[in-house]
């Protein structure tokens, strides 16, 4: 804990850059600088992840890699909306405490576990500050999970790197080991909610943790990307259900309805004209891999199945991901893609299913960032390749994290 010099500076300095801080120095001896200077790295970082936690005072903030392994507050909002009311939530893998946070507030008792005991002290003085009663534990999860009583909700976070800061994807390699414990996590609660990193491939993770248990598959994406993997697992599970998370957008569907490799209505070059409306899935969307679903969904022809980019005569304004209205098509052809490219020297450009990245695309192009312009370099169904030039749709709702 900061003395009352080094809580002062904090004050003072709040908002203040780190780094001249640490050159400058300070004169007052009993001002812990390397403290300080971790509680204002922190506020700043927790203003734009945490802003609840930000606003009240006396909050404490633990390390850099604490903050961003943390999720946000939008992220932890939408996990609480997921369980109680219920008796008991034990969380195995406490860590900052954010996500527990959010979920306690629904249960009559609420366990946080957390092996490091300087961490865990932060978390339960944090916890008093936001009137959260938790009993707090330092220790071992797998040695909790041992003797601890029957709860309504688990939640387990697994370590995502090994012990030289490199990224794991495999679930069995984190720590704990759900996979081994799946067994006792399962006798132990109604409800067990992992968070994986979005990065792993959410098949594997239901076939490793067994398909039959796995109630509930949710893929958030907040402010245009792929935050979090939340696999929800049951005793008995009835609602077998998918769940994709574009911002305020929310797409549900059957596990038992996802059709890998599939694809809907496609569209030939021909059929490619102005005024078309051409949707660009969101990071949700492709992550799931549910593109024919969500063509069919919203009557939606695809270009390929390598583009994943969608197309309709009329807007689809609850479409999970962006929006744009075609302006022309140019094939990659010299004078055909010439003369579209004659008047323009800026643009926002992407590929999907194209043999070239676009930052090779654009040096080809000779084409500077930004404008107003979007092309898409895509591969059509026939095997064509084509340039759409977009623009955005002016009246498309932007990310609202209250929405969650």
């Amino acid at each position: 804990m900061m003395n009352a010099a080094t809580r002062e500076f904090v004050l003072v300095h709040a908002g203040d850059d780190v780094a001249r801080l640490a050159l400058q120095g300070v004169r007052d001896p009993n001002v812990d600088l390397r403290a300080a200077l971790v509680q204002i790295e922190g506020l700043e970082r927790a203003r734009r992840k945490l802003p609840s936690w930000a606003a009240m005072e006396g909050m404490e903030w633990p390390s850099r890699l604490a903050l961003e392994q943390c999720s946000s507050e939008q992220a932890a909002r939408y996990k609480a909306s997921l369980v109680g009311p219920g008796r008991l939530l034990v969380d195995l893998t406490g860590g900052l405490g954010v996500d527990f946070a959010f979920m306690a507030q629904k249960f009559q008792q609420a366990v946080y576990v957390e092996r490091q005991e300087e961490l865990a002290l932060l978390a339960e003085r944090n916890f008093q500050r936001l009137g959260i009663r938790a009993e707090v534990v330092i220790g071992d999860a797998v040695a909790y999970l041992e003797s601890m009583s029957p709860a309504d909700v688990v939640y387990v976070d697994p370590a995502r790197r090994d012990e030289h800061g490199g990224r794991i994807y495999d679930i069995s390699h984190c720590h704990p080991n759900v996979v081994a414990l799946r067994g006792d996590l399962l006798m132990s609660a109604d409800t067990l909610m992992l968070k994986l990193s979005p990065m792993m491939d959410w098949h594997k993770a239901m076939a490793d943790m067994g398909e039959d248990k796995v109630d509930e598959v949710h893929i958030v994406s907040l402010g245009g990307e792929c935050k979090e993997l939340l696999l929800l697992l049951r005793k008995r599970p009835e609602r077998r259900l998918l769940v994709i998370v574009e911002g305020e957008r929310r797409i549900e569907m059957g596990l038992d309805e996802w059709t890998s490799g599939t694809i809907g209505a496609s569209l030939w070059e021909g059929e490619l004209t102005e005024g078309l409306y051409v949707y660009d899935p969101g990071p949700g969307i492709m992550k799931a891999g549910i593109f024919a679903e969500v063509a069919q969904r919203y009557s939606l022809r695809q270009l390929s199945k390598e583009s994943h980019l969608m197309v309709s005569r009329e807007r689809v304004e609850e479409f999970p991901g962006r929006a744009f209205r075609l302006r022309s098509v140019s094939r990659m052809k010299g004078r055909e893609m010439a003369a579209a490219l004659s008047s323009l020297r800026q643009a926002n450009v992407a590929v999907r299913g194209f043999p070239l990245t676009a930052s090779e695309l654009k040096r080809r192009l000779r084409l500077r960032d930004g404008g107003d312009t979007y092309i898409f370099a895509a591969t059509l169904v026939g095997g064509g390749r084509v340039l759409l030039f977009c623009e955005k749709c002016k009246d498309e709702r932007p990310f609202l994290a209250e929405n969650l």
